[in-house]
């Protein structure tokens, strides 16, 4: 009984030890790389649930961009079928079906509308007649009227409608396959070939400087106006029933400020730009065609984002591809990630790593103070046993 009581006791003992002077070494051991590897987790953790944020308002706002671009492309498949429905569309009547569009509220961006008829050149004479004798809009017609740019041409697809015609008297009479205004004039017309033979709505994604006030840069689109009942199975069969083409020009800017609230534009950097046409999609994205066509770090904002996010560790980066009038168009969105991560969020991790080492350290010197107060309480229990072991050994 004696030996197994001292067994007893030196076990206990050793337990004892080992709960006072080696678990708070082993925890504080562990607990460190455990702080670090938690804050690990939770600064990525924050960092997710930041870009899945930063992805939502990015979606979100492109939904609203992408919606009302293609409600312009609508517009132009409404003006193709009021030239199917009626045998012959003179200005008074298109002004009047642009009139009830209500273009400046139902689609903010627009710049205008127009029709731009076909015109062989053995036409050309006789076609500027009739629109100088045009009295339909302007009682005095138009005695000055000629096709822009002068010039002897195969064929012109000149702009005869349009509307709002104010502060757009420029672009009357202009020949969209000779477009001095345009970026790259050989691009334009090709498009305008382009949508003649496919009759599909068309993009040359060419930027369009319009010459107005503030110089405000336009993109535009056409779709094709065929003859009524004519058969359109080929392509031969297109060209020969082709009349001209209806078209839309949209400041961008306008259409971004108009999609975009002023908040976003504080912190997000918004670009667009045309990968290419869509056949030639995904392999254009590193072509050098890809083109940037409006960036929001030039809107003129002074709280605005005014420097290249490229991506960078301290970034948010995200794009979004969207076919529009048979191209696709890349809309970037970016933003530090300093500004999309809250403070509240960004503080969290660093308490966690903060607050770990606090708490072992706490508990290391408990530890210690314990082992101080509990050593001489050793020490006197062991004399009490020892005096009751001889008591209990004395002859009675």
């Amino acid at each position: 009984m004696p030996l197994a009581a001292a067994l007893t006791a030196d076990g206990s003992m050793a337990q004892r030890t080992f709960r006072s002077a080696v678990l708070p070494w082993l925890v504080l051991a562990i607990g460190i790389p455990s702080s670090f590897a938690l804050f690990a987790y939770l600064e990525s953790s924050v960092e997710n649930v930041a870009r899945l944020r930063f992805e939502r308002e990015a979606n979100d706002a492109n939904g609203i961009i992408e919606g009302r671009l293609r409600s312009y492309g609508d517009v132009l498949f409404a003006l193709r079928a009021l030239f199917a429905a009626e045998a012959h569309i003179d200005r008074l009547r298109f002004r009047r079906f642009i009139e009830s569009l209500d273009l400046k509220q139902r689609y903010p961006g627009f710049a205008s509308l127009n029709y731009a008829v076909h015109v062989p050149h053995s036409h050309k004479e006789r076609f500027e007649e009739s629109v100088r004798r045009d009295t339909s809009v302007d009682p005095r017609g138009y005695p000055h009227f000629a096709i822009k740019p002068a010039g002897d041409r195969d064929e012109y697809f000149v702009v005869v409608y349009l509307e709002p015609l104010d502060d757009y008297e420029f672009a009357f009479g202009l020949d969209l396959g000779a477009n001095p205004m345009a970026a790259d004039p050989e691009k334009v017309a090709a498009a305008v070939r382009l949508q003649r033979d496919s009759g599909k709505l068309i993009s040359s994604a060419q930027p369009l400087r319009m010459k107005r006030r503030n110089d405000p840069i336009f993109l535009a689109m056409r779709l094709a106006v065929y003859k009524n009942g004519a058969p359109m199975r080929s392509l031969e069969e297109r060209r020969r029933a082709y009349m001209g083409s209806v078209g839309a020009a949209f400041d961008v800017e306008y259409l971004m400020r108009e999609a975009l609230n002023e908040e976003m534009l504080r912190y997000m950097q918004i670009r667009l730009f045309d990968v290419g046409p869509v056949p030639d999609y995904p392999r254009s994205q590193s072509a050098p065609q890809r083109r940037l066509l409006f960036d929001s770090a030039q809107l003129g904002n002074g709280a605005a984002v005014r420097r290249s996010l490229d991506g960078g560790n301290s970034s948010f980066v995200y794009a979004v591809p969207v076919e529009i009038a048979s191209r696709i168009w890349e809309f970037q969105y970016s933003a530090e990630k300093s500004a999309v991560i809250g403070d509240t969020e960004r503080i969290l991790p660093r308490l966690i790593l903060a607050s770990g080492p606090v708490v072992e350290r706490a508990a290391l010197r408990r530890s210690l103070f314990a082992r101080l107060v509990a050593k001489p309480r050793r020490k006197n229990r062991k004399r009490h046993d020892e005096a009751s072991a001889r008591k209990r050994s004395e002859p009675r």
